[in-house]
């Protein structure tokens, strides 16, 4: 017997402002500890909470929506953006009802939340997640609605008293302009280095990470999460 869920079709899944009306709906997910495990936010535990949770954070909210399927509430994806000289960038969040994991549902609101987003802020270049390492769900999801897997960093996030190691992602505005230095990929760069000396180090700017990095004949840190590198200068 084939117990895998059923994909919803993403004409299906759409987003819009939450209303007073998806109470009901919003308690079935947002009273779940499964679905809000891995959000700052506490467990609604009733119907009174969840009303005033809709009106005190979801609608006031500058850019929250509820995920909907036939206009019910099933979820919520936010964007949190930073303010002045930091305002090109804006922070993701989402979350779906349990019973609608692995069907595909997460990933159809994020990609109309990514396309939304991007049109309402014509300024904003980069959306960035952060994903707890042992969610591989919420990872693949990230990774099929175009974010690309930056760096690790650990012991970052305080997540109801857990400190964990969580995942930076990032997205960039299709109006944003890569870089047009020559990109080596780590195998090509260390084949071309063979005669590697302390004083012959090459710093590389990881187009990931946004920073230097010093990149290791040996396995390293570097070839460990597979990224490319940008030469940006020699280091004597």
């Amino acid at each position: 017997m084939n117990n895998q869920p059923i994909e919803t079709h993403p004409s299906q899944i759409t987003i819009r402002p939450f209303k007073i009306t998806d109470v009901d709906d919003f308690i079935l997910w947002a009273g779940d500890d499964q679905v809000t495990r891995n959000l700052m936010w506490e467990t609604i535990t009733s119907r009174e909470e969840a009303l005033a949770y809709i009106q005190d954070v979801c609608i006031p909210h500058p850019w929250r929506r509820s995920i909907c399927i036939d206009d019910r509430s099933i979820g919520f994806v936010s964007i949190f953006r930073e303010s002045g000289d930091d305002r090109h960038r804006a922070y993701l969040g989402y979350a779906v009802s349990r019973e609608y994991w692995n069907r595909g549902v997460a990933t159809g609101a994020v990609k109309l939340a990514v396309n939304q987003v991007f049109k309402n802020y014509p300024d904003l270049v980069r959306l960035q997640a952060y994903v707890d390492v042992e969610n591989q769900a919420s990872q693949r999801v990230l990774g099929k609605s175009g974010f690309v897997k930056e760096g690790l960093l650990r012991k970052y996030s305080n997540v109801k008293g857990q400190i964990k190691d969580v995942g930076l992602n990032g997205e960039f505005s299709a109006t944003y302009k890569a870089p047009t230095e020559p990109v080596l990929n780590f195998r090509e760069w260390n084949g071309n280095c063979k005669d590697m000396r302390k004083k012959h180090r090459r710093q590389y700017l990881c187009k990931f990470h946004n920073t230097p990095c010093l990149v290791r004949k040996n396995k390293g840190a570097d070839l460990e999460h597979r990224i490319q590198h940008v030469r940006v200068t020699n280091v004597h």
